[in-house]
């Protein structure tokens, strides 16, 4: 399985998913997906500290029908 961050988005940046689609305030990326790789790299988020009852309760933004990859 690969590792994912828990992340947010930096202070007044607005991040979307490949489709457009706002992201919540706390969510799951893949850091190797070259779209989340590049959105961390240029601090248009940046990685929360996970705690364990965070870990359990913040799903994994998944793509959605019609996410261009």
């Amino acid at each position: 399985m690969t590792e994912t961050k828990l992340v947010t988005p930096g202070a007044g940046r607005h991040v979307v998913t490949p489709a457009g689609n706002p992201v919540p305030q706390k969510f799951r990326i893949n850091p190797a997906d070259p779209y989340w790789g590049r959105m961390l790299r240029d601090k248009d988020i940046v990685e929360v500290k996970v705690d364990a009852a965070t870990t359990q309760t913040v799903p994994p933004v998944v793509p959605q029908a019609g996410d261009k990859k």
